[in-house]
C-alpha cells in the first residue's frame, strides 16, 4: 500500500500547538489526533480512530492487531538509530529501553527480514534476525525493527479503529476485462 507522509515542519507545528513537542503521553496524542487531526503532505486532514490497547509483548497478539491496521507505539527518540529521521530503510535490532517515552511512532506490518527490506528496496543487513521483523513509521521515514527491540524499547502500543477517519471512500476496484 501507499504510505502517507506527514512533513517534519507540519508535525513540529502540530506538536508545538498541542504542547507535546518535548514529550507526551501517547494516549493523549492519539486523543488529540482523534479530535483535531493533522494534515498529510497533500493537505488532507487525517484524524485517528478509536484507540484500544495492544499487548505488544505477546508477538501473536501484536501480529493479530497489526493484521487490522497500524499500531501507535511510544518509545524514546534516543532509541532510534542515527539517521532514522532522514531516510527510509534504517534498521535497529535487539536493544534495551532508553530514556523517556517521548516519541510516538507507528508499526505498519511484519514479516521475514527479507520481505521487510525488499519492501523498502534496501539490502538485508548481515546482522538481520531470522525471526519476524516489523516495519516502523517515524512520521516521514520507514525502517525495520525486530520484536526483541520492540519489547526492550516500547512502553505502550495502541491500535486505532478505523485507522484514519474523515477521508473520502476509495474508488471501487476495477472489475477488469
Amino acid at each position: 500500500g501507499a504510505e502517507t507522509y506527514i512533513t517534519e515542519p507540519t508535525i513540529i507545528s502540530w506538536a508545538k500547538a498541542h504542547g507535546v513537542l518535548n514529550g507526551a503521553d501517547l494516549l493523549s496524542v492519539i486523543e488529540d489526533m482523534q479530535r483535531d487531526g493533522v494534515k498529510d503532505e497533500k493537505g488532507v486532514l487525517r484524524k485517528e480512530g478509536i484507540p484500544s490497547i495492544v499487548n505488544f509483548e505477546n508477538e501473536t497478539a501484536l501480529q493479530s492487531a497489526l493484521a487490522t491496521g497500524p499500531a501507535s507505539i511510544a518509545i524514546s527518540a534516543d532509541d532510534l538509530p542515527n539517521g532514522a529521521g532522514n531516510k527510509s530503510g534504517w534498521y535497529k535490532f535487539g536493544g534495551a529501553r532508553g530514556g523517556s517515552t517521548d516519541h510516538c511512532v507507528g508499526l505498519l506490518g511484519y514479516g521475514p527480514a527479507k520481505y521487510c527490506f525488499d519492501l523498502l528496496n534496501t539490502p538485508v543487513p548481515a546482522n538481520a534476525p531470522t525471526t519476524t521483523c516489523y516495519l516502523m513509521f517515524t512520521w516521514n521515514t520507514i525502517g525495520v525493527v525486530d520484536h526483541k527491540w520492540l519489547t526492550g524499547t516500547c512502553a505502550e502500543a495502541w491500535l486505532r479503529t478505523p485507522t484514519v477517519t474523515g477521508l473520502p471512500n476509495p474508488a471501487p476496484p476495477d472489475p477488469g476485462p
